[in-house]
């Protein structure tokens, strides 16, 4: 029987093996992937560049164009994806450390390594959650599929937020298994970055808290989710406008890809 510390630093271990893997595989100019290497990430730095060095607004089609251009090289074509920032305005605050890193390589570094802790940090809170204690072999396959899985691997590879959202998920989670309802309303206003990420997950979260009359969950997530709101409209008052236009022109069908 191995007791919980060797567990947790079998975890750690192959944690910290298998984000050195997938850090090497993204880095690897032959190895297929299904997204560009951290345009994701590229669009959410620059468009926090621009606004904290520039003072522009993230949303601007002339931060899209200079994205695309870093990305492509040039504006996307027809059959490429465009790359606009269409996140909250207080998403930036997320980036805004990185944005302040001259290098985009070395940025992008960075956030890869804090998203492959994240990823760790998802799986570890969801065996606390449910309480299970797997053998060290099956803990081995399940840190594996963590990092190697498709989804979770195509978001490490483009650098994207959603790892960071589901990270405020799994925390608004365990904080209210350990009945800190008001920092579970606050991390799930926190989530919201990603709205369309989340969106469901939320409502099914705000539910099921009124149901068991928790009404500290629901007016604290209202609270932050309106404290964020306000922060924008300090620095760019229309910027809820404008998300809106941008979201809706997201969701509309994409060209189909060359490939």
């Amino acid at each position: 029987m191995i007791n919980q510390r060797k567990r947790v630093l079998f975890y750690l271990l192959f944690s910290i093996l298998f984000i050195i893997v997938s850090i090497f595989l993204i880095s690897m100019n032959n190895f297929p992937l299904p997204v560009s290497r951290g345009s994701d990430f590229i669009v959410q730095w620059l468009a926090a560049k621009a606004f904290a060095k520039e003072n522009l607004s993230p949303y601007l089609p002339s931060v899209q164009t200079r994205t695309e251009e870093f990305v492509y090289g040039s504006k996307a074509a027809s059959d490429e994806e465009r790359l606009k920032f269409s996140s909250p305005l207080y998403s930036v605050l997320v980036i805004l450390p990185f944005a302040l890193i001259s290098s985009a390589k070395v940025a992008q570094f960075i956030w890869m390594v804090v998203l492959g802790v994240t990823l760790a940090a998802h799986l570890g809170i969801a065996l606390r959650l449910n309480g299970w204690k797997p053998a060290i072999w099956l803990l081995f396959l399940l840190v594996a599929f963590v990092y190697l899985g498709f989804y979770n691997f195509q978001a490490l590879a483009s650098g994207s937020i959603i790892i960071i959202v589901a990270l405020f998920i799994f925390l608004a989670l365990l904080t209210i298994r350990f009945r800190r309802y008001e920092l579970a309303g606050l991390l799930l206003a926190l989530a919201t970055i990603q709205p369309r990420a989340v969106l469901l997950v939320i409502i099914f979260i705000l539910f099921w808290s009124l149901s068991k009359r928790l009404w500290r969950i629901a007016f604290w997530f209202f609270a932050g989710v309106a404290i964020l709101f306000i922060i924008g409209l300090l620095f760019i008052p229309n910027w809820p406008i404008i998300f809106t236009i941008w979201g809706w022109a997201i969701l509309q069908p994409k060209p189909l890809s060359k490939y």
